[in-house]
C-alpha cells in the first residue's frame, strides 16, 4: 500500500476513488471500484459504502456565512498511521 496526497479542485462524488482506480491504483478496501475504474464484478458495494481508506487531512472553503477563507484540518486516523 502507498499513502498519497491528492489535491482536487471540485467536490465531485467518487472523484478520487474512480480516478485512482482508473489509473490502476484503487483505494485500499474500496468495495465498489476495481482497477480500470469499473465496478467490482463480485457483489460490488454501493456508492457511499465505507471500508476504503480515504481521509481528508485538510479542507479549504469559503465560510458559508461570512465568505472568509476557512481551512479545517484533521489528524490521520489510526488505520492510516
Amino acid at each position: 500500500a502507498t499513502l498519497c496526497g491528492v489535491v482536487i479542485t471540485t467536490g465531485r462524488p467518487h472523484q478520487i476513488r474512480i480516478h485512482a482506480a482508473w489509473a490502476g491504483h484503487p483505494l485500499a478496501g474500496d468495495p465498489l471500484y476495481a482497477v480500470g475504474g469499473r465496478p467490482l464484478d463480485a457483489d460490488p458495494g454501493l456508492p457511499g459504502d465505507g471500508g476504503y481508506l480515504l481521509h481528508a487531512h485538510r479542507l479549504s472553503l469559503a465560510h458559508p456565512v461570512t465568505g472568509d477563507p476557512l481551512t479545517v484540518t484533521a489528524p490521520l486516523p489510526p488505520a492510516l498511521r
